[in-house]
């Protein structure tokens, strides 16, 4: 509040007040046991002089299944159940890394995946801190050896010396407790305690952006080195309602559009981890698929959910399409993977007696065990004509059912392919054109290195870019996204 009355936001009066106005949320998620005495003073953490020179590290579990968010085909039965949180010791700049397993492999790659994001905010790390566990593992020791990342642990049931990192996963949790909690009370038909691991990277996006008491900068400003203050604005209630626009009417097509819905109706998940912060990442209440949308509109304080506008919301599904919970006939039949054949009866033209009237109970015959039933012939499937791009390249169909998990899509290796600084993710529905990582598969993956350097050179000979680091750019600078097209 003391920041926001520095901005302007609030007025200078509230500064009078001895503590800030109670609110009823935090009084009743953040509720824990009263001390009846308390220690005496404690040492404070070594100070650190960079960002990156000591992240502490720790996890934590949950016993509600996690929601895992696809951006299409099938729903998966994959649920969260941990997570992986970092805390940046010179700025507070916390990152959450959600995970299906507690494996060493999964470990890693919330590692990795946090280093990627750590390295597109120009800061490398150079030493980590843990508790034991997972992070005594061979594997995370010798990821760390094989990066030169220094490696220190806490003494055994001595939780307290990670406190950093403890103590942050307290707060977020915390923070989410409130923010999903208070949604679903706002809106229980679509909000549902299996969103947990996206309350809590809303959490930890709140906390990166919004500066500490008696800081004039934001935690992750301190951390990228940057005076780019985050816009407030971006930043939504979890779990309230989103109005997306048509598709058609977002690609600027207007036909038959006049008299029908221009929106439709979703639930917010926080920013997408791969673009811009005004877009948001919606969760479809039909399919249950989660797409990052920017033509939106945000209903903060979920007004349009009661009353009257609440009946003019279609009916949430995605619980069922999901497997949370028990579907519905009509749902069973939506979300079934095999279709039913209809039988003969059901196809013919037959009348059939009405319900109501009973059937005479005829004696039946002895059955023959050999005498086979009436079997549906299974259609021959059609042949598959391989075609060719301009390039001599066999086009594939893309392969539309396989899991792709929206929070998971940063978790890449950095040391893979060697990948470029100005390397992204490419965003087409093209089959004929292949995401990134789709390309370091393939098995002419090294012509594309071999293309995609040759291309890098061409631009540094010809002068058509200048390398230099983000925080050297002067305050209010767009920088522009680079994708490639394969």
């Amino acid at each position: 509040m003391q920041w926001l009355i520095d901005i302007g936001w609030l007025p200078a009066r509230l500064k009078k007040l001895f503590r800030p106005p109670p609110c009823a949320g935090c009084l009743i998620y953040k509720a824990i046991r009263k001390p009846w005495r308390y220690k005496g003073e404690q040492r404070s953490i070594r100070k650190t002089t960079f960002s990156g020179e000591c992240v502490s590290v720790d996890q934590l579990d949950s016993t509600t299944q996690g929601f895992v968010a696809q951006l299409k085909g099938w729903l998966t039965r994959k649920r969260y159940r941990y997570a992986t949180v970092f805390v940046d010791h010179f700025s507070g700049a916390n990152y959450i890394v959600p995970q299906v397993a507690l494996t060493s492999a999964e470990t890693v790659k919330a590692k990795h995946t946090f280093e990627t994001w750590a390295k597109s905010n120009n800061v490398q790390v150079h030493n980590y801190h843990a508790d034991n566990g997972s992070f005594q593992d061979n594997l995370w020791r010798q990821d760390c050896e094989a990066k030169g990342q220094g490696l220190t642990f806490c003494g055994v049931n001595a939780h307290w010396q990670n406190g950093l990192a403890e103590k942050r996963i307290r707060d977020l949790v915390d923070m989410a407790s409130v923010m999903l909690n208070y949604a679903q009370r706002k809106w229980p038909a679509a909000i549902t305690t299996h969103l947990w691991p996206y309350a809590l990277r809303a959490a930890n996006d709140t906390n990166n952006s919004i500066p500490k008491i008696g800081e004039k900068k934001s935690p992750i400003e301190i951390f990228n080195n940057s005076n780019v203050r985050p816009n407030v604005r971006n930043h939504h209630h979890f779990g309230c309602p989103v109005y997306v626009l048509d598709g058609n009417l977002q690609a600027g097509n207007r036909a038959g559009k006049k008299w029908t819905d221009k929106a439709r109706v979703g639930v917010n998940l926080g920013f997408s981890p791969q673009h811009a912060k005004s877009v948001a990442l919606v969760l479809s209440l039909k399919t249950g698929l989660v797409s990052p949308q920017f033509h939106c509109q945000f209903d903060d304080t979920f007004e349009t959910v009661k009353g009257l506008d609440a009946s003019l919301l279609p009916v949430s599904e995605w619980q069922a399409k999901a497997y949370f919970v028990e579907a519905d006939e009509e749902t069973k039949e939506l979300i079934s993977e095999v279709p039913t054949i209809p039988t003969p009866l059901q196809s013919a033209n037959v009348d059939l007696p009405p319900a109501s009237m009973e059937r005479p109970q005829l004696p039946r015959e002895p059955r023959d065990e050999q005498v086979n039933e009436l079997v549906v012939p299974e259609p021959e499937p059609e042949p598959v004509i391989e075609r060719t791009s301009r390039a001599g390249r066999a086009i594939r169909p893309p392969k539309r059912y396989a899991d792709f998990v929206a929070h998971e899509a940063l978790a890449i290796t950095l040391d893979s392919a060697e990948p470029h600084p100005l390397m992204a993710f490419k965003a087409n529905a093209d089959p004929d054109t292949l995401y990134y990582h789709e390309a370091m598969k393939a098995e002419d993956s090294q012509y594309f290195r071999t293309a995609m350097q040759k291309e890098i050179n061409d631009h540094d000979e010809r002068g058509h870019w200048i390398i230099m680091p983000r925080a050297e750019l002067a305050t209010g600078t767009r920088v522009l996204p680079a994708v490639w097209s394969m």
